[in-house]
């Protein structure tokens, strides 16, 4: 099974000279790959990309999902076919481990071997009508760890858009604990079962788990010497087995004339699985239950219509503003580096992602149903986080693509920049407002909160009240004006305003907010031009939930309007 299927299996190189990777001398059911540490194609018959004495993880990934079965040696994969290499699925390396120095190739080459195996060879994506329909249909990813990132998420959501298959190992870390890119939205997470259908001792768990496959110790391909197999354990095994059954059943479905969703394949995985043995605590968190795929590919024979498909999830999209902002005025009004999670109000699956430096968090491919939507912080980043967690619930039935907008209270300036983080109540710490922003509006507003506690989990100092210090540079002849309020924008503080000189000498007098926003104004004379600073204070010592405030600013001009 698996003809005419290409799996991108996303791992250290696997080696193609063994007979039951890539069929010899022509090699003719591998495809070109990509070396994401010299960010170059290279063609089956290139030589193997690594280290055959350290680089086998790859070898055995690639034999769990379609080493070539019943030719009479060695070991069969789940989408190794009938024994004509024709049959089998088709296997791209894409080697972001090990290499000629050994390692990790980092998050942004990875990205881009991730958007190279999606496109195939010719550079095109499956949505162009130009394509040759040379890239992975399905990517395995028997690796990841505890760490989120961005660029991986856009580069995982690239292909799923793309329609192609998603797989991921859950981890090794045998309790529950949410792991990547396994927890990534649309991607099919997937824990690991011993041969008595119980979690392995090893396996990690979790309410965003989505199956489970055998992962104890199971013979595959090794690199080509010595005995040319091994055993092969964790859920790095785990996952090529779902991988092989997605090849399976998405040649069954394209036979069928049909061009099924990531979501739509995954859940004729997971109508067929088998009960996992245990404790409901522990069986709860290994997904749907272990793959079978057998009936997999009985059921996906029966599915002769579009109309019979399993209906497709849903894409969720959250979005995060500053409880203070102002889209049409405020700079930053979105809050970048929350926390977003889904919990499904029927069955307690989860989803995991994170607000980038934009204003949404996308769920692509999520059950449909009904969810709470649980927004949180503090960001782990550097730029500010939260203590006003939001929720919310939102109804996404199969195939919508629902919008969700929260608002949150967040300091999102509390960094000294290039020193590093620190509360910015000091012009030696101060946000550097061009530094920070970029290239200033000659009017714009920010919007901010007085929380001295946002920075505990870095170890920062907390408690007492939280003073915000931005810095801007001036020209001479320059005047710059100034408006701030926290009540007056539906806070509850009373902001305290003043601008301080280069020397750290008060320029203008402190101005308090009362039944209008405070504001001053100031020009700059001759040979005083250089860095001034904007200080914010709650003029009653308050903070936290509820201590937001705004602050415009206007150069040569009038602030932002907003208040």
């Amino acid at each position: 099974m698996g003809t005419g299927v290409t799996i991108g299996v996303v791992d250290s190189d696997f080696d193609r000279s063994h007979p039951d990777l890539c069929d010899q001398p022509l090699r003719s059911r591998c495809v070109s790959g990509y070396n994401a540490f010299t960010l170059s194609a290279y063609a089956p018959t290139a030589p193997f990309q690594g280290d055959p004495g350290r680089d086998t993880h790859g070898s055995g990934s690639a034999g769990m999902a379609a080493a070539l079965s019943n030719n009479g040696q060695f070991v069969a994969g789940v989408a190794g076919g009938d024994g004509n290499p024709a049959s089998a699925a088709r296997l791209m390396p894409v080697t972001i481990f090990g290499g000629s120095g050994g390692g990790y190739a980092g998050d942004f080459n990875v990205a881009q071997a991730l958007v190279w195996a999606v496109n195939g060879p010719d550079g095109l994506p499956p949505t162009d009508p130009g394509d040759s329909g040379d890239g992975a249909d399905i990517l395995n990813n028997s690796w990841g760890g505890g760490g989120y990132s961005y660029l991986l998420k856009d580069a995982f959501d690239y292909a799923l858009l793309n329609r192609v298959v998603v797989v991921a190992s859950a981890g090794n870390d045998y309790r529950d604990a949410y792991h990547l890119p396994s927890g990534l939205p649309g991607v099919i997470a997937v824990a690991a079962t011993n041969p008595h259908d119980e979690k392995t001792d090893f396996s990690t768990y979790g309410p965003w788990v989505d199956i489970s496959a055998p992962g104890d110790d199971v013979l595959t391909t090794y690199v080509n010497r010595g005995s040319k197999t091994w055993l092969f354990g964790g859920t790095s095994a785990a996952g090529p087995v779902v991988a092989g059954a997605a090849a399976a059943v998405l040649q069954v479905l394209r036979d069928n004339g049909l061009s099924p969703t990531p979501y739509q394949v995954m859940r004729i995985l997971q109508m067929t699985a088998d009960p996992v043995v245990g404790p409901p605590a522990v069986t709860a968190g290994m997904g749907a239950g272990r793959v079978n795929v057998a009936e997999a590919v009985r059921l996906a024979k029966g599915i002769t219509t579009p109309a019979a498909l399993p209906a497709d999830g849903s894409n969720v999209t959250v979005g995060v503003l500053n409880k203070a902002a102002d889209m049409n005025t405020d700079m930053l009004g979105f809050v970048p580096f929350s926390s977003v999670t889904l919990v499904h109000a029927a069955t307690g699956k989860q989803y995991h992602a994170q607000t980038g430096v934009g204003p949404g968090a996308l769920f692509l491919g999520s059950e449909p149903g009904s969810y709470r939507v649980l927004v949180g912080g503090p960001s782990q980043l550097l730029w500010g986080g939260s203590e006003d967690p939001q929720e919310t619930v939102v109804a996404a039935p199969a195939g919508s693509s629902p919008l969700v907008i929260l608002r949150q209270q967040a300091d999102l300036y509390e960094t000294a920049g290039s020193s590093g983080p620190a509360r910015n109540e000091i012009p030696g710490t101060a946000t550097d407002l061009a530094g920070f922003l970029g290239t200033l509006l000659p009017s714009f507003t920010l919007s901010a909160a007085f929380d001295s506690n946002n920075f505990a989990h870095l170890g920062l100092p907390e408690g007492g009240p939280d003073v915000d210090v931005y810095a801007i540079s001036l020209a001479e002849g320059t005047t710059l004006h100034l408006r701030a309020a926290s009540a007056y924008v539906g806070g509850q503080g009373k902001v305290k305003l003043s601008l301080v000189a280069p020397d750290q000498s008060t320029v203008v007098a402190s101005d308090t907010e009362a039944a209008v926003p405070a504001s001053l104004s100031f020009t700059v004379g001759t040979g005083q031009a250089g860095t001034y600073y904007v200080k914010l204070e709650e003029a009653g010592g308050g903070q936290g939930l509820g201590y937001f405030y705004r602050l415009g600013v206007g150069t040569n001009a009038s602030p932002a309007p907003g208040f």
